[in-house]
């Protein structure tokens, strides 16, 4: 058995940077996702894209809010 779980959420801006570097200096890392306690690094994207594909395509960051 599997349960889905589902998030309403209203789409309120798209935020385009070349790099994960440069949208990590304009957002407070809470925003970004981590908890108050963590340490926010651009870094950590990495494990998903890499700096290659950062160069080629740039970042996009979708800020959303939950309803």
């Amino acid at each position: 058995m599997s349960i889905a779980i589902v998030y309403y959420h209203e789409q309120l801006k798209l935020h385009i940077y070349r790099s994960f570097k440069e949208l990590y200096g304009h957002f407070d890392k809470v925003s970004l996702g981590y908890k108050e306690n963590e340490e926010a690094a651009p870094e950590d994207m990495q494990l998903y894209y890499s700096k290659e594909e950062q160069d080629k395509y740039g970042v996009l960051g979708i800020e959303i809010k939950l309803l």
